[in-house]
């Protein structure tokens, strides 16, 4: 007699449903802010190589230039890419030139132009960066850069209409803050392999007070900046910095005791003789720690990075538009 066996299948009950749904809710719980937290931190990694990546473009066309950065006033004295029209030359020199003089020479890309950990949605990539002949120039053959490129949204050349067309006005392809190789400042627009010379950095918000007692200046430009978003805590403003020996440092204030300066004929209950930190977004008078215009670098030689644009000419010195936001 053949005996035939029955196999009893048994469902999983109600209640061991909601155990199991229960163990992967805990375990999402766990899992979810640990990744969230890892993502952070690579896009805070790639900020930090993007910044590195500029000061190494820098310092790359340096080493092929006798030392200095590239300065677009320089290089386009045909004015084939831009028209100067009747003003100084150096109404070419903005970031957005200079940058894009770099990319167009390929040691630097428009990817790294734009932070990971960009807020502002008017700031993009620009992948409609031209290489060859650009379109924006005067005589797109004989071209040194792409005009095409811009630094901020909203920035417009004015010191002529010819060659200056940016793709897209209300679009900005710059996240990153430079040194303003205007004023006096020129002369430090070049390889100097200094630890303590700030060569690029993340852009910052603005500032009021005078060193040793800088706040956040009120407003979506200072204590509401997209630019405190970057890193926590948000009441506070962090960010990488590359330094001239090609080292880059997350910077926990904006006047950090690694940028020391001293001012011999201080005022205002500054205190002369007396090393600060020097607010690299602040335009120090070299001698009084006054804090003095944005747009307008002057005679002042202490660290200063921004992004900066529509450069004229104000008094006989260089005047520009420094982007907040």
């Amino acid at each position: 007699m053949t005996r035939c066996r029955t196999r009893t299948l048994r469902a999983f009950t109600l209640v061991e449903l909601l155990l199991v749904i229960l163990i992967v809710g805990l375990l999402l719980g766990i899992l979810l802010p640990t990744l969230a937290g890892a993502r952070e931190r690579a896009r805070r990694l790639k900020d930090s190589t993007h910044v590195r990546a500029i000061a190494q473009a820098m310092t790359v066309w340096a080493g092929n230039n006798a030392g200095a950065y590239p300065l677009p006033s320089r290089l386009d004295l045909a004015d084939a890419t831009v028209s100067k029209g009747s003003n100084p030359p150096f109404v070419k020199d903005n970031l957005a030139n200079i940058l894009s003089v770099l990319i167009y020479n390929e040691v630097l890309t428009v990817e790294q132009c734009r932070s990971p950990l960009e807020m502002n949605t008017n700031i993009q990539v620009d992948f409609l960066f031209e290489r060859a002949s650009p379109q924006k120039a005067v005589r797109p053959e004989a071209a040194v850069w792409d005009p095409g490129f811009c630094g901020f949204p909203g920035e417009q050349n004015s010191y002529t209409g010819v060659g200056l067309g940016r793709r897209d006005p209300n679009v900005g392809n710059v996240s990153y803050a430079i040194m303003p190789p205007h004023g006096a400042r020129i002369e430090r627009f070049a390889g100097s392999f200094d630890p303590r010379a700030v060569v690029a950095g993340t852009r910052g918000p603005r500032f009021i007070g005078q060193p040793g007692e800088w706040t956040l200046a009120p407003g979506p430009t200072g204590s509401g900046s997209n630019t405190l978003k970057f890193f926590p805590p948000k009441t506070e403003w962090r960010g990488h910095a590359a330094m001239g020996d090609g080292s880059v440092e997350l910077l926990t204030r904006a006047d950090p005791e690694e940028i020391p300066i001293t001012f011999s004929a201080a005022t205002g209950g500054v205190a002369r003789d007396r090393a600060y930190g020097d607010n690299i977004f602040v335009n120090e008078n070299d001698l009084t720690g006054d804090q003095l215009s944005e747009s307008v670098p002057g005679d002042q030689r202490n660290a200063l990075i921004s992004i900066f644009g529509n450069v004229t000419v104000s008094q006989n010195h260089a005047g520009m538009t420094l982007f907040r936001d």
